[in-house]
């Protein structure tokens, strides 16, 4: 996603974000972890359409003000596999909202911790101590 920002343009010192997440929870809190401390509380978000509410509504919930951009899904995907990444996205959608994931709500530092812990064993960054 970041070298197509760069190729359509966006600088690179604009484009920030995190490594090692592997939900929308977890890309939210781990970004809010990283900018945050800096003073940075509106984002650019950029995700597929199916994606997006689900993203939007995750990372405004940690206090940011997020301007969303869909990007295209890939041409490659079948009418099938968009069809259940739409189904998917919806139950996402709904067990998001039943987590309370959509609610203000403030970074948690022992979820960053533990999940950095337990990636760095697997030689994937880790978020760094001072941002934690």
């Amino acid at each position: 996603m970041a070298e197509m920002l760069k190729a359509k343009g966006i600088p690179e010192s604009a484009i920030d974000g995190e490594p090692c997440s592997r939900t929308t929870e977890e890309n939210a809190q781990f970004t809010a972890a990283l900018l945050q401390p800096r003073g940075i509380h509106r984002i650019l978000l950029v995700t597929d359409l199916p994606h997006l509410r689900r993203s939007w509504l995750t990372f405004q919930s940690l206090g940011f003000e997020v301007i969303p951009h869909a990007s295209p899904l890939s041409p490659d995907l079948s009418e099938r596999r968009t069809a259940l990444l739409v189904v998917r996205e919806c139950l996402g959608l709904v067990t998001y909202g039943l987590l309370g994931r959509y609610e203000p709500r403030t970074v948690t530092g022992q979820m960053l911790r533990s999940r950095s812990a337990s990636r760095s064993r697997f030689g994937v960054r880790s978020v760094p101590a001072d941002h934690r």
